[in-house]
């Protein structure tokens, strides 16, 4: 048995995650009975299918099913599905990625985000839409209304009332 006679619920995310609560406080265990999170938590919300938020006393953590640890300890307001990969977080009205491990990818400071290619991202920075890779480096400066998906290896972009076509190194 992984949790015999501990928990007063079981609630099972895989066959290797297992969530239970103890009184009023929930904890995880692995398959081998082994403690993830620590029975700290009123409660547990999955955000993605490698992400799970947990709450405990209006402040929020995150962890990671991949990495099978909490990744982030209330840091962050909030957390939002974005990838399989990455987490989307926030801070203040301020947006931001993590990826599954929790190295910042995107620092929290842009109001949308948005995948465009593999490693990069379409990105909202005070009004103006611009890309942007891994660690905030910039490819295409914030200057556009608007950029559209990529499609094939360029997209879209609305500058004023005019558009224009940009390739993913801008």
């Amino acid at each position: 048995e992984i949790l015999s006679n501990m928990a007063v619920e079981i609630n099972i995310l895989s066959d290797s995650l297992f969530f239970y609560r103890r009184g009023n406080l929930w904890g995880a265990v692995d398959r081998n009975g082994r403690q993830l999170v620590a029975p700290d938590y009123e409660s547990f919300t999955r955000v993605s299918a490698s992400f799970i938020k947990l709450v405990a006393d209006g402040r929020y953590s995150l962890y990671s099913v991949p990495c099978k640890r909490i990744i982030t300890d209330s840091e962050y307001e909030d957390f939002y599905a974005f990838s399989l990969r990455y987490v989307m977080v926030r801070l203040g009205k301020q947006l931001g990625l993590l990826d599954w491990c929790g190295q910042v990818i995107l620092t929290p400071r842009y109001s949308e985000i948005q995948m465009y290619a593999s490693a990069s991202f379409r990105v909202n920075y005070q009004g103006k839409w611009g890309i942007v890779e891994a660690d905030d480096r910039q490819v295409v400066p914030f200057q556009y209304d608007y950029i559209a998906p990529l499609r094939s290896s360029v997209c879209l972009v609305k500058y004023g009332r005019s558009f224009g076509v940009v390739n993913e190194k801008g």
